[in-house]
């Protein structure tokens, strides 16, 4: 009775079909439990459940020992890279469309630019500045531990920086082209910096299992427990902006080993299994040529063709994803700019040309903001979701820590959400890793939506190895994800195609016509609808 009422799980929630772990021996395991009937929202429902798992297993934890146990997800922030990389792409989208829009048309540009150049001192004094705060976060990023999500601030100080000092003594036109560098160098730091702190989390880990350390070395310090805590949020709020900018000063994650050469107590009360099996599932999802954990025999999916692993060990295969996803990032952008010009040109322009093509831009401005509208709403919605992750990941985990058997159990089956089949709100870990993997890829985390989908493959291996459930349809799960994004993107560059033709062969003259920005449409179309082809091709195969 203690459990129900400190776990109100028994909410009700749409019946989405088939994804849910079911028992090998026969039916689905029914609960007594019964909720309320509402109409709240799918993902309303699954992150008021995240929040009363999240406060139901904090509490069973806090009761059996020192601090709260810290969940792998939380410690190489791969929620927090994919939030970050949302938040920039709907902020630069948004800059992109309206400044395209009022720009031609907005003389104050050019009177900033004329004081700019009228007082040179003031941009030279503020790059430096930028320059100078950009070294200091790279240096914090390097020493001691590490923290490489202190790149991402050194980033976006560089970058303004260079765009301030190209702004003043080039001009508006060589700021746009520079932009194409800064969104390339972005979206590759973001996934470097995530997949180092990821390397660096699961060494830390793998090291702390291996010299068979005590559990109290994955426990939150006391004054840092609201930092390890989930968020639950799609979008960025202050403490993530802290994070991003690089402000947040914590101690090291995970701390191993005291002063070496002395004795100390060794903790052998509680066996790490459940730990050691998520750290191994996840070292698993990223080795993929062998380099830590050899392959465990026929069954081992990195040997197995066509079972949705993907092979991030291979530099021209982490190479085809980033480029993929760059393309994806590169069309959005360029997609909303274009929407911008075009109706910027309609509504203030003074062109000569009839109704016809004006009614034509105007139509696919509107179809591309559509579109972005439908993909930014896709995302936000799977992120919901995905924020479970940490969650889940934190039931798993407490295992280890609580002392009574039917309470560990209860735990287990909470993180594979089995404790009220009937309902099947996939709200387990393995369907939350695929909703991460879905909200990487929307907007073009090509390497980061590959390692959220081999974790998600792996934590199911893990479940089925060590419970008596097996997952459904795994793959079908998969592409239901993450074909809408594909359909999304691949309209996408049908549409930019069309208003690059539009734009450039009704509103610009054979004289005015900008060769440079016609030469990148016609590259970024043929590149991305090429591997568009390749990854929906790879999708469907699997």
């Amino acid at each position: 009775s203690r459990h129900q009422e400190a776990c109100p799980l028994g909410r009700s929630a749409l019946r989405l079909g088939k994804m849910s772990f079911v028992m090998m021996t026969g039916g689905p395991m029914m609960s007594s439990r019964m909720g309320p009937t509402g109409s709240m929202m799918e993902d309303e429902i699954a992150l008021g459940d995240f929040v009363s798992r999240n406060d139901f297993v904090t509490a069973e934890v806090l009761q059996e020992g020192e601090g709260d146990v810290i969940p792998p997800a939380v410690q190489f922030q791969l929620i927090r890279y994919i939030k970050t990389h949302n938040f920039v792409t709907y902020f630069a989208g948004a800059a992109l469309f309206f400044g395209a829009m009022i720009a031609p048309q907005a003389q104050f540009i050019e009177l900033v630019r004329a004081f700019l150049m009228s007082y040179a001192f003031i941009p030279v004094i503020v790059s430096v500045v930028c320059f100078a705060l950009s070294m200091d976060r790279v240096n914090r990023a390097t020493k001691g531990n590490g923290k490489p999500h202190y790149f991402l601030a050194g980033t976006i100080a560089f970058q303004a920086g260079l765009a301030i000092l190209v702004f003043s003594f080039f001009g508006l036109d060589a700021v746009t082209k520079l932009f194409l560098f800064f969104v390339v160098t972005w979206l590759w730091i973001l996934q470097k910096c995530q997949d180092l702190e990821f390397t660096n989390i699961m060494g830390k880990f793998a090291t702390m299992l291996s010299i068979e350390h005590g559990l109290k070395y994955h426990r939150t310090p006391g004054n840092e427990a609201v930092y390890y805590q989930p968020v639950f949020g799609g979008f960025l709020n202050f403490l993530d902006l802290t994070w991003l900018f690089g402000c947040t000063e914590n101690r090291p994650h995970i701390e191993i080993g005291d002063e070496p050469g002395n004795y100390r107590i060794r903790d052998d009360v509680h066996k790490l299994n459940h730990l050691e099996e998520l750290v191994t599932a996840y070292r698993l999802a990223i080795d993929s040529g062998f380099t830590y954990i050899l392959p465990s025999g026929a069954s081992d999916p990195r040997i197995i063709e066509n079972v949705c692993y993907e092979y991030l060990g291979d530099p021209f295969s982490r190479m085809f994803f980033f480029l993929e996803g760059l393309m994806c990032n590169l069309a959005w952008l360029t997609s909303l700019a274009f929407a911008g010009a075009e109706i910027g040109t309609v509504a203030f322009g003074s062109s000569d040309e009839s109704n016809t093509p004006r009614m034509v831009a105007v139509v696919l401005a509107a179809i591309t903001l559509i579109a972005f509208g439908f993909q930014v709403f896709r995302t936000q919605n799977v992120m919901s979701r995905a924020l479970g992750v940490q969650v889940a990941e934190k039931e798993w985990m407490a295992a280890d820590v609580l002392g009574k058997k039917q309470d560990k159990k209860r735990l287990g089956e909470f993180a594979q959400n089995v404790q009220d089949l009937n309902e099947q709100n996939r709200l387990n870990l393995t369907y939350l890793w695929l909703c991460a993997a879905a909200a990487a890829d929307h907007l073009g985390m090509g390497i980061t939506c590959k390692f959220a989908s081999n974790c998600a493959l792996m934590t199911k291996v893990m479940f089925e190895r060590a419970t008596s459930y097996e997952f459904v349809e795994f793959a079908e799960s998969r592409w239901e994800l993450l074909v809408w994004a594909n359909i999304v993107k691949s309209l996408q560059l049908l549409v930019l195609a069309c208003m690059a033709a539009v734009y450039f062969g009704t509103f610009n003259t054979d004289a005015d016509r900008p060769l440079f920005w016609g030469s990148y449409v016609i590259i970024l179309c043929g590149i991305g609808i090429t591997v568009r082809m390749m990854e929906s091709s790879a999708l469907w195969k699997s």
